[in-house]
Parts: C-alpha cells; structure tokens; sequence
C-alpha cells in the first residue's frame, strides 16, 4: 500500500478511535474525512494489526508527526483495551512478540514489491 493511502488508513482508524488533533490544518481534514474514514468504526479496527504496522514502519522509515499522532493513539488504546492500561504488560508483550512480527511484516512487503 502506497504510504500516502497508509497515512489515509491511520488517520482514519484515529479519528475513529477519538484522536483529536491540535492543528488548524489536521482539523480541517478531520472535519472533511475521506470516504474511508466515515466507513471506519472502533469495533473494525484491529488495533493489534496496526500496532505492528506502526512500529514497523517507525523502525524501518521515516514516519511523519500526522502518523506518528495517529500510532500514538493506536498504542494508547491497544495498550487500555488488551492490557487494561498497564505499560509495562504491553512493553514485555512487544519484546516477545517484536522479532516475529516485524520478519512477517518484511515478508509480506517484499512479497508485495514483487508483484
């Protein structure tokens, strides 16, 4: 998926999840969300899914401040749902879970620029 309809998708699933942004301009495009995003609702988000895409690509490129806000609120609810606000449960969930999912996700995008 081509970064800016990856960008498209996060800031979707953030406004579904009720991240607010702070600037004039992110607002605006709060305020006329593509059709994408009027489809999206909390309970479709696979907020562990993207999870990983975040931390994936924030190890493997260069993520910029409107994604790096819409991750943000990805993590904070994942972290409040699947591990009822605890941090550290989350941090040793991710250190076991890291090296696997980041080798799928390098798998799956080298099978995708093959296509």
């Amino acid at each position: 998926m081509p970064k800016s309809l990856k960008l498209v998708a996060l800031l979707a699933i953030a406004a579904a999840l009720g991240w607010q942004p702070n600037d004039a301009a992110a607002a605006a495009r709060r305020d006329a969300p593509p059709a994408a995003a009027q489809a999206v609702s909390a309970r479709d988000v696979d907020l562990e899914e993207l999870f990983w895409l975040c931390d994936y690509a924030a190890s493997t490129r260069m993520v910029d401040a409107e994604e790096r806000a819409a991750c943000a609120a990805a993590t904070e609810q994942l972290r409040l749902e699947r591990f009822g606000g605890d941090s550290e449960q989350l941090l040793r969930w991710w250190r076991a879970n890291k090296v696997v999912r980041h080798q799928q996700l390098e798998r799956d995008e080298g099978a995708n620029a093959a296509k």
